[in-house]
């Protein structure tokens, strides 16, 4: 009886032992799967902030290749005789229509607004002129001539950026992005230099409009990376430059999130950080546009990306290692049974091997004969005291029917 509930004992602590190697197998290839999925995702997401860096990068060097471009298209405009003959004698009515048509010729390959901001000796001095049959005045720093049938003239003054940096001595000035004075266009931003006449004196100021829109559509629409990866743009007020969500340009619905992504930015050297979005993180990368002219506002160019689509992107490795886990769990867990169940059986066989000896010691040490037979009755093995009382060695016995 004892060497049965011995034999119990051995197999049930054999149970408890191979339950404690099915969970810490389990356990184990789970932290392994855990940690090498971390870290397959962790250098991906270091790839990708890499590249975010990048493409932030390069579209604000592109960026500012294009704004001087801008400018130099300006200054050309700037330095074309029949604008400089106009803006030595503004009251000459035949030279204003020859700079409008001048202008709106340019107007069809760049499709932006053109415009000059004239610049009077005394500030109370001022112009009329007609424009569609109806006489409107220019005032001082106002425009007087535009690319755009004259939507723009009599409108301006020192209140615009452009117009006060180019009378106050900037070469080229860059303005802020704001809300076009024309009713019905789109936000705009300027770019200005000064018109000069022949002796080097400062008449006006030539304004080289870019509507937001566009400027969405050449850096920002087009570019497409992954699910969620966008390109927009940012200035030193919160307010969306250029997006892909055009009803973000310039809007105040949209200032707080401007904002809250200012305070990441840094205005000398690029920066990588994350923001909650829609529910989802994005990794953000931004690089200030940096030219070498006057600009009103900083700029910087942002690039954004969900963490989410890095996962999605690594669902085939994912997968790889949950399968992997599994198949050495299961592997681990069989090997574990089979040796569970061979370390039983050797119990087993020990507890029965040990019985038998100690029924052996009884039967050996009985003072009565025993006579341990087969099921046909033939003697089997017999004890000392059956020699003994039968007068017979052992060898006799066995084999004799009893």
């Amino acid at each position: 009886k004892g060497n049965m509930s011995a034999g119990k004992f051995i197999k049930n602590n054999g149970n408890i032992f191979l339950a404690v190697i099915i969970l810490a197998a389990l356990g184990s290839f789970s932290a392994i799967g855990f940690f090498a999925y971390n870290l397959l995702y962790e250098q991906r997401h270091k790839y990708a902030s890499e590249l975010n860096a990048s493409v932030s990068g390069q579209t604000s060097r592109a960026m500012a290749l294009w704004l001087d471009d801008q400018v130099q298209l300006a200054e050309s405009l700037a330095r074309s005789p029949i604008i400089v003959a106009f803006c030595e004698d503004p009251a000459d009515e035949e030279k204003r229509r020859a700079v409008q048509h001048y202008l709106e010729s340019v107007h069809k390959d760049y499709f932006t607004l053109i415009n000059v901001m004239y610049y009077f000796d005394r500030p109370d001095e001022y112009l009329t002129v007609k424009v569609d049959g109806k006489e409107v005045r220019v005032a001082d720093g106002c425009s007087i001539v535009d690319s755009i049938q004259g939507k723009s003239v009599g409108l301006g003054g020192y209140d615009f950026s452009y117009i006060k940096a180019v009378r106050e001595g900037s070469a080229a000035f860059v303005s802020e992005a704001k809300p076009n004075a024309i009713p019905g266009l789109p936000p705009i931003y300027m770019v200005a230099v000064p018109v000069h006449d022949g002796n080097g004196r400062l008449r006006a100021a030539l304004g080289f409009g870019v509507k937001l829109d566009h400027f969405s559509r050449q850096f920002v629409s087009a570019f497409k990376m992954g699910a969620s990866g966008r390109i927009e743009i940012i200035d030193d007020q919160g307010y969306f430059v250029a997006s892909p969500n055009a009803d973000k340009i310039i809007s105040p619905r949209f200032i707080e999130q401007g904002l809250g992504t200012l305070r990441h930015l840094n205005a000398a050297a690029p920066a990588r950080f994350s923001l909650p979005v829609r529910g989802d993180m994005y990794d953000y990368a931004s690089a200030p546009v940096k030219i070498g002219h006057d600009m009103a506002n900083q700029w910087w160019v942002l690039f954004s990306r969900a963490e989410s689509e890095l996962h999605d992107e690594l669902n085939g490795s994912r997968n790889v290692l949950v399968a992997f886990c599994l198949l050495a769990s299961a592997v681990v867990i069989a090997l574990a049974v089979r040796a569970s169940v061979a370390a039983g059986q050797a119990a087993t066989q020990r507890a029965r091997r040990q019985e038998d000896r100690q029924k052996r010691i009884i039967v050996d040490a009985a003072p009565y004969a025993v006579l341990v037979t087969d099921p046909e009755g033939k003697i089997i093995s017999v004890n000392p005291a059956a020699c003994a009382i039968f007068e017979y060695e052992p060898e006799s016995l066995t084999g004799l029917n009893a």
